[in-house]
């Protein structure tokens, strides 16, 4: 029989070699990373990528369900390879880095309800189609993605058929890519493949604190699709810098804005292609809960801007007009200003 002695000496020698076998293997040790609700893994190397040709990838989280915090402890190489694993898990949105925007197409609006663009360190977000039955923002979007420029057409009585004529789009969107993070985003995914405003709850009522915590009433009522919607916008804004939200309306009217009660918002909204600036009014609205209110208590800066009625042959021009001279300012002056929007 051994004794005690030989017993421990045994444990020791044994742990020994363990601890020697791991190290010599450490640098393909796995690390695991939880995503945001606790229902996937994403597996990557330890190794860092020393490669000084490297692709820049923003600061924003490229998915919904993995936290900020997270996305921004990984290594440049761990998060490489989770946007290789990334289409997987979330089908439905694109992340494109500078290469994949310049070559490839984007189907915004049908099938693809987040884009995120750039490697900036000034987080924007660009709200559209919060109302299924307002796609004008939408279809701006997505005019910018594919001819990948900003619209010039900066007036306020732009036309539709301006969006035709190559002269009017100058500037390449790739050139925003070293001062912002850009994210584009459908409110609404499924109203909007309907035409309806809105599936069982209007979505622009949902971001009240109670609204958003209470899963079991929206189970009850049906909603329970529209508060999903509504708490990965809210993700959205909060790590937000600026935040513009796109709508059109019933009435036919020229475009106006909506900016928040922050003084950036107001000051930003003096600067875009709208007739008219409404201060004080986007938080008097009777129910509240809108993109707006949520961007307030993040303390984030925020325009809504209607576009005119749904209809108008000119929506589309003015939105497209609104989001490329949203997009200018934001790249801001040495001194922290806005920049021009022409």
């Amino acid at each position: 029989m051994p004794t005690v002695n030989t017993i421990i000496s045994a444990i020791i020698v044994l742990f020994a070699a363990i601890t020697d076998f791991v190290a010599s293997f450490q640098i393909t040790t796995t690390i695991y990373k939880r995503s945001y609700n606790n229902m996937r893994w994403v597996q990557s190397s330890s190794e860092e990528e020393t490669d000084a040709t490297k692709l820049q990838l923003p600061n924003f989280s490229p998915v919904s369900w993995l936290r900020q915090e997270a996305w921004a402890s990984m290594s440049h190489y761990e998060k490489e390879t989770f946007m290789k694993h990334c289409d997987v898990h979330d089908h439905n949105r694109y992340y494109a880095t500078p290469a994949r925007f310049v070559h490839g197409d984007i189907d915004f609006g049908n099938g693809v309800d987040r884009v995120v663009l750039g490697h900036g360190p000034r987080r924007v977000l660009v709200l559209a189609g919060i109302h299924g039955n307002e796609p004008c923002g939408v279809e701006a979007i997505k005019l910018i993605l594919q001819k990948k420029k900003l619209f010039s057409g900066n007036n306020v009585n732009v036309e539709s058929e301006e969006l035709l004529q190559d002269e009017k789009w100058t500037d390449e969107l790739e050139m925003l890519f070293d001062s912002l993070t850009i994210e584009f985003m459908v409110g609404n995914p499924a109203a909007l493949s309907q035409n309806r405003r809105f599936i069982k709850r209007n979505l622009n009522r949902l971001f009240d604190i109670d609204t958003l915590c209470d899963s079991e009433l929206a189970d009850q009522e049906g909603y329970r699709y529209e508060l999903h919607r509504a708490r990965l916008i809210t993700e959205s804004i909060r790590h937000a810098d600026f935040v513009l939200d796109i709508h059109s309306c019933s009435s036919d009217v020229g475009s106006f804005a909506l900016p928040s009660s922050l003084d950036l918002s107001e000051c930003l909204a003096e600067h875009l292609p709208v007739k008219y600036v409404v201060e004080s009014l986007v938080h008097a609205c009777l129910d509240g809960g809108t993109t707006l209110d949520a961007a307030l208590w993040f303390d984030v800066p925020g325009v809504c801007v209607e576009c005119g009625q749904h209809t108008h042959k000119d929506v589309v021009s003015r939105a497209a007009a609104v989001i490329s001279s949203f997009l200018r300012l934001q790249v801001l002056r040495e001194d922290g200003a806005f920049a021009s929007p022409s």
